[in-house]
């Protein structure tokens, strides 16, 4: 489970500083991406995941998703897009 990860430690930190750590403001949801998404996460189409490394589909049930809804195109967004969304 994502939540019980360690994040203090994280083999991709030799790549990049360190961020998105839990307990620290990092870990929260961007500027009005909180609101947004009080707002609309009980939808059934919205679905929430933690990231485990850099890629979203590393370690994450992402794809099963998109499959399983035959999700074909994705637009996606981010503070570090050349980073976390690239």
């Amino acid at each position: 489970d994502a939540h019980d990860i360690d994040d203090s430690y994280h083999p991709e930190t030799r790549l990049f500083p360190p961020h998105n750590i839990k307990g620290t403001s990092g870990k929260a949801l961007y500027g009005n991406l909180e609101t947004l998404y009080q707002e609309h996460e009980h939808n059934s189409h919205v679905y929430y995941m933690e990231k485990t490394r850099y890629s979203a589909f590393a370690g994450t049930n992402l794809e099963l998703k998109l499959r399983e809804r035959d999700i074909k195109e994705l637009h996606l967004i981010g503070v570090c897009t050349d980073i976390c969304v690239l």
